[in-house]
């Protein structure tokens, strides 16, 4: 009798008391990622403005993009320009919008506004004289497509957590 007392308070123990190696440390909560303010907003497409190049006209181009859109880095970079196929072609600018393909493989129709569309224009007109013209990715680098499956990871961004802009800049008449 003694004897079942005793496995029975061991095995009350061994289920009450929880082993420091099984457990999990306390989950913190997150800080609120940084992002850009109006400041900022304005300096960066200033600077990409300003610079005439391809690159400069290229950046511009994709800075009104996300400010525009608030699209992730991924649905940006992986946006088709083809106009002699609706089906292969991401960017209708006379419709002012263009096709993502966003988590889940889910396709959703973004708008875009019209300084956006002049800065896509640009770009466009500049990517018709480049060399990789003939490639389907919308975004060419300066010596060729931009490429490999993880293109957007090396793309700089305001907020590297998750590649957004803050969605509110939609308001702002940068």
């Amino acid at each position: 009798m003694f004897e079942g007392q005793a496995t029975a308070s061991r095995v009350q123990w061994t289920c009450v008391r929880p082993r420091p190696a099984l457990t999990k440390p306390p989950r913190l909560p997150e800080a609120p990622p940084a992002i850009l303010r109006e400041p900022e907003l304005r300096a960066l497409v200033g600077v990409c403005e300003a610079d005439k190049s391809f690159a400069g006209i290229r950046d511009a181009a994709l800075v009104r993009i996300f400010l525009d859109t608030g699209a992730r880095r991924a649905e940006i970079s992986n946006l088709r320009y083809d106009p002699s196929d609706e089906l292969a072609n991401d960017v209708d600018l006379d419709q002012a919008i263009i096709r993502v393909l966003g988590k889940g493989r889910r396709e959703r129709i973004v708008p875009i506004g019209n300084k956006t569309i002049r800065a896509l224009d640009r770009y466009l007109r500049v990517r018709g004289k480049h060399q990789g013209n003939s490639q389907p990715w919308l975004w060419l680098g300066l010596k060729g497509p931009v490429i490999g499956s993880h293109r957007a990871q090396s793309w700089p961004v305001a907020n590297p957590r998750d590649g957004r802009f803050p969605p509110s800049t939609r308001i702002l008449k940068v």
